[in-house]
């Protein structure tokens, strides 16, 4: 039975997995889950005992060869090693799927917000130019032309303010794009916890 701790870092997060493997003298794979129950199973160290310490030892008759026996729960710690990556991988891609989709809709909502606005005023300086060229007193028709100044001024703060959006826009995409790139550099590391050869005596 072999054990690994495989730590995977990236910018914002560092994660462990243990790794497990166990294999009987035959070569026979048993499932990862055997190695949490042997830990709950009394046991007590043995003087003399026919069990070796690590693969290099002899192995017992009709056993696997040692080096075979180690080459395997290395293929066996190496497979859930990828399926670990795999995962994280897989946790990755809901993530930027997940943001992608966030952002996108913020950005949609920004600029309808703001072309709404925008197409308001457009109605709003189109009934007050058509007021001012309708009938009235000459303070009436003053008045009318102020509004229409005032409205026009607004508008083009308006189109300043939807090309400031887009900008930040573009940004905040920037900033998500960096973020996912810092997320897919990733160092990982295995260290090993345990070996050990036990028996049943």
């Amino acid at each position: 039975m072999q054990l690994q701790r495989l730590t995977v870092a990236s910018l914002d997060q560092e994660e462990d997995h243990i790794l497990r493997a166990i294999l009987c003298d035959d070569g026979t794979q048993l499932h990862p889950d055997c190695c949490d129950k042997l830990f709950l199973v009394e046991g007590a160290v043995i003087q003399g005992a026919a069990v070796a310490e690590t693969p290099e030892a002899t192995a017992p008759a009709g056993g696997a060869a040692p080096v075979a026996i180690a080459q395997q729960l290395q293929t066996l710690l190496a497979a859930q090693q990828q399926q670990v990556l795999q995962e994280i991988e897989q946790r990755n891609t809901k993530f930027y799927e997940d943001e992608s989709q966030k952002l996108e809709r913020w950005a949609e909502d920004r600029k309808q917000g703001l072309e709404i606005a925008l197409r308001d005023l457009d109605v709003k300086i189109k009934e007050a130019k058509n007021q001012k060229r309708g009938g009235g007193t000459l303070a009436e028709k003053l008045e009318a032309e102020r509004a229409v100044k005032t409205l026009e001024v607004e508008r083009a703060r308006q189109r300043r303010a939807i090309f400031v959006a887009q900008d930040e826009i573009e940004e905040q995409r920037d900033q998500f794009i960096d973020q996912i790139a810092a997320r897919l550099q990733q160092t990982t590391q295995c260290n090993g916890l345990m070996l050990v050869r036990w028996g049943v005596v």
